[in-house]
């Protein structure tokens, strides 16, 4: 499998971002740094073909109000199900691992929920970063709390209130 990957910069900050067959297959954040972003990359990728590339689609994906973007999304069943709800949380909200857990059907499963929330391979495109902890904590973002404070506040969150549901 061919993979097309690029470091760039957009509205969200620094991030890889990665295409196969047309689709985005991986996006992630550099807020940790360069090197953990590319190792990162490269567990799940580095099995690939890869070519550091640009691609039409990977500059759209940085944007602040991305349009609907073709992705690939593989997983479990279990993580696709978890995935799929993501963009179902309106934009500047936050709910709890619980509550992702009771909408996709599975009441006691808040900790499967969050690492199917954490394996998602296409941060921001598949909004994980619009969950946190039953006490509105945004500690435990894979790409750390400050790009999760930068993600949400592009989408008009403001930390200071609650507005977990």
């Amino acid at each position: 499998m061919q993979v097309r990957w690029k470091i760039l910069e957009g509205d969200t900050g620094t991030a890889l971002v990665a295409v196969t067959d047309d689709r985005i297959c991986w996006l992630g954040f550099a807020d940790k740094g360069v090197k953990y972003l590319k190792q990162r990359f490269l567990a799940d990728w580095g099995h690939a073909e890869l070519e550091e590339k640009s691609h039409p689609l990977m500059s759209k994906a940085l944007k602040k109000n991305p349009p609907a973007l073709p992705l690939l999304l593989e997983g479990t069943p279990f993580q696709v199900k978890v995935w799929t709800e993501l963009p179902e949380i309106p934009r500047g909200t936050i709910i709890s691992y619980g509550e992702l857990a009771n909408r996709i059907g599975k009441p006691k499963s808040a900790r499967a929920v969050g690492n199917a929330v954490g394996a998602n391979p296409v941060s921001w495109l598949v909004p994980c970063h619009r969950v946190s902890h039953a006490n509105g904590s945004l500690a435990g973002f894979g790409w750390g709390e400050s790009c999760k404070r930068r993600l949400l506040s592009l989408e008009g969150y403001a930390a200071n209130t609650s507005r977990m549901e």
